[in-house]
């Protein structure tokens, strides 16, 4: 799975090189004159650059400092050209080593044999959908309510704490992502702690947490909020790879465009089917 997460990252980066020279115009220049295209030529004697126009054939021509636009935008267009070649070639060699390494997957040994087969088969080792779908169905006890605490019902059926953790859930249902409503979680030092929500990274095989602290106007809400996102830092649990946080005041409420943004970088295509 990392290896694939790697290949992703790269794959990226060699598109948005390429989106990139799709919209510089430098990388299209050619400097022609007398019918003729030039391109530039270099060379160091006594510790300085000089720079010539070069036909292909037999004629140079120099070029001063004060015609350095010329020897910027051929500079330019040289360096996109060999770019887009290692960029082309580099995308068709990741794209192929993809399709190769999710072809071969043990995991699409089973996932690819029918139902009916699979109650019959026992795997060399429980595959991620498999384990995805134990973590779902895998029993907890959540922290439970003070008799006087308002009845909140999110579209799921469960209860929770407030109107912004009804909002966050129902989000989560309609758009398939499968969560765990204060699931409990033993920190590093034994503490345990109980994160709004939780769900389950298939293709990295971990749980990621979601903390929704909706008071940080309140000095104190505010300082037990930052000791325990302290905790999940000090265990391991980083913001921005397994810990999401939305934030809260009574004058600046939820963000439903921040908790889309959020979902879709971190939850979409990673915790859903």
């Amino acid at each position: 799975m990392g290896l694939i997460e790697e290949l992703q990252k790269e794959r990226g980066r060699l598109e948005k090189a390429k989106k990139w020279m799709e919209s510089s115009k430098k990388g299209t220049k050619n400097y022609k004159k007398n019918e003729r295209e030039w391109s530039l030529q270099c060379s160091t004697m006594n510790g300085k650059n000089r720079y010539y126009l070069y036909d292909g054939e037999s004629e140079k021509k120099y070029l001063s400092q004060k015609e350095c636009k010329i020897i910027r935008d051929l500079s330019q267009s040289e360096y996109e050209k060999r770019l887009k070649k290692c960029v082309d070639q580099e995308l068709v060699r990741l794209i192929r080593l993809q399709k190769c390494i999710m072809k071969n997957s043990i995991d699409d040994v089973y996932e690819k044999m029918h139902p009916g087969k699979q109650k019959y088969i026992q795997p060399v080792e429980p595959s991620k959908y498999q384990i995805f779908e134990d973590w779902k169905n895998r029993n907890y006890q959540g922290k439970g309510f003070a008799p006087d605490a308002v009845e909140i019902y999110s579209n799921n059926g469960e209860r929770v704490r407030s109107k912004s953790e009804k909002i966050l859930a129902d989000m989560f249902l309609s758009k398939g992502i499968p969560y765990k409503y204060e699931c409990p979680l033993e920190l590093r030092d034994r503490r345990i702690v109980y994160p709004d929500f939780t769900f389950w990274d298939i293709e990295n095989q971990r749980e990621i947490y979601w903390e929704h602290d909706g008071r940080m106007d309140d000095p104190e809400y505010a300082e037990k909020a930052v000791r325990k996102i302290d905790g999940y830092v000090q265990s391991g649990i980083l913001l921005g790879e397994q810990l999401i946080i939305t934030y809260e005041t009574s004058g600046y409420p939820l963000n439903g465009r921040v908790v889309e943004i959020l979902v879709e970088k971190h939850l979409l295509g990673r915790c859903n089917l």
